[in-house]
């Protein structure tokens, strides 16, 4: 009898080893559903679940496992303009303070800074998720030095009357075949990203492309800019005066002058709201072309921290954050 308890009890023991590894181990933990019998659970997790663990591992690369590709957006909204594509198996890196957002349709959307900065849907939470980890980490390529037409330390260009009478496109990438995110009328400004280098044209056209920050992100025909003229010649574009939001810090106290449009004509794709003055601070939402905002009261406009030609200003309304303060128009 007592032979038979003290095998009993070894049993216990040895599992209850095994069980104490197990939580101690993820690896293990895995072996523990196997042998209670669980093992179809674990095979069938959906792909979510893989990917939500996947965040906690640090690693911000992602690869698209849809077999369509996936569309990059301006906002986390399907109906928000197209600013790229991504075909199956490209491999993108999460913005790195992202997080899931939960768009209109309910899907959920995550923001990503490369290869192009914007957002993509990772899918509806109760279905397979578009995206994967990464088996390796994204590489950047090293761009290969070329001579730039300038210094950069002037980083103000405007488009030639004479080249361009009827202004420039810009592009979301180096091609006259790439969407179309903005244009820039005859005279007017254009902010070179810090270290530009001249683009060959990615369809073989005889074309240099020349890369911009304001007054919105993307890519210029380089042959269509001249250096800017005046005393400002490294300063943002130039706004109207009477219409863009005070330059110098002001008190208000009724809500219609803190009341502000967004300029359909500078930002026909609508603004961006962040929890910080930059473009690389946590997304908090969106605002469309002629959409409202309400100022902060004691507003003042503030330098982007990321070094970026662009100013900011926090609002209240539709939601607590920073918008580009140069886009802004008073309500009429």
């Amino acid at each position: 009898m007592s032979k038979v308890s003290h095998r009993r009890w070894t049993a216990i023991g040895s599992w209850g080893a095994i069980a104490m590894l197990g939580l101690a181990n993820p690896v293990l933990a895995r072996v523990g559903p196997r042998v209670a019998g669980t093992i179809g659970e674990w095979e069938t997790l959906p792909l979510r679940a893989t990917f939500e663990v996947a965040q906690d591992m640090g690693s911000l690369c992602r690869r698209v496992r849809t077999p369509e590709g996936l569309i990059v957006r301006d906002r986390p909204d399907p109906n928000s303009p197209q600013i790229g594509s991504l075909p199956p198996n490209a491999q993108v890196t999460l913005s790195p303070d992202w997080r899931g957002i939960t768009g209109p349709d309910g899907r959920i959307w995550v923001e990503i800074s490369s290869p192009m900065r914007g957002f993509i849907t990772n899918g509806f939470p109760t279905v397979a998720s578009n995206l994967e980890l990464c088996s390796e980490p994204v590489t950047q390529p090293t761009p290969t030095p070329t001579p730039t037409p300038a210094p950069n330390t002037n980083l103000c260009r405007q488009v030639d009357r004479v080249a361009a009478p009827e202004g420039i496109a810009v592009r979301a990438d180096a091609s006259t075949r790439a969407d179309r995110v903005g244009g820039v009328g005859p005279g007017e400004r254009v902010t070179l990203v810090p270290n530009y280098r001249a683009v060959r044209d990615k369809n073989g056209e005889d074309r240099n492309w020349v890369e911009i920050t304001s007054p919105v992100r993307g890519f210029v025909s380089a042959s269509n800019l001249i250096q800017c003229q005046g005393s400002a010649a490294q300063a943002a574009p130039q706004t109207a005066p009477q219409t863009t939001a005070p330059a110098s810090p002001t008190t208000t106290a009724s809500n219609d002058s803190l009341c502000r449009i967004v300029d359909p004509q500078t930002a026909p794709r609508g603004l961006q709201i962040r929890a910080d003055a930059s473009t690389f601070s946590t997304y908090r939402g969106g605002v469309p072309p002629e959409g409202r905002v309400t100022l902060k009261e004691g507003y003042n406009l503030i330098p982007d921290k990321g070094g970026e030609a662009r100013n900011w200003v926090e609002i209240t309304y539709p939601t607590a954050g920073f918008i580009s303060a140069n886009e802004l128009l008073f309500c009429r």
